[in-house]
This record gives structure tokens, sequence and C-alpha cells, in this order.
């Protein structure tokens, strides 16, 4: 029977993540075989504007060739919007069977 997890974190900026800006993340803890999805969304903006558009890009998994070691996910978000934002959320979801 397949099992469904989610992790979920948030992140807040220096200052603001400003339009044209990407970052660089990473996720463990999923097996070989899982079905993995990642998602990001903005929170709050400069002077109370709260639309934010973020993209999420550069998906890909690196997987050790022996050994214990799990898969990592990596991958990179983006604002493509046209507002600075102070943070966002960034959900990964992976089903396992």
């Amino acid at each position: 029977m397949a099992s469904i997890h989610r992790a979920f974190f948030g992140h807040v900026e220096n200052g603001y993540f400003y339009p044209g800006t990407s970052r660089n993340w990473w996720m463990t803890g999923f097996d070989y075989g899982d079905v993995v999805s990642v998602t990001a969304q903005s929170v709050g903006g400069l002077y109370g504007e709260e639309h934010g558009v973020l993209m999420v890009d550069n998906v890909r998994v690196d997987r050790p060739r022996s050994g214990p070691g799990k898969p990592t996910l990596l991958f990179r978000i983006n604002n493509v919007g046209g507002t600075p934002i102070p943070g966002y959320g960034v959900a990964v979801g992976w089903i396992s069977a």
C-alpha cells in the first residue's frame, strides 16, 4: 500500500527576495522509486503588497552509485514576479510504494 509524505519549511530573506533572484535548495528522506513534487509560495510583500510569483525549476535527483545513501532532491526557487517578497514557503511531497 502506498504511503504519502510531506515536508514544509519557510525561509525569510535577510532583506527581500527580489525579482530575478534565485535560491538553490535540497532535501532528502525519500527512496528510490518514490514520486516527488515540490512547490513554493510567497509570503507578504514590500509595503503591504501580497502578490508574489515564484517558480520552481532545475529539479533533479542526485543518487549515490552504491552504499546506504538515499537520493537527494535538488531544486531552485526563482522570484519571477515583479515584487520583492520577504520570504516564502517550500512544500515537498512524495509517495512511497
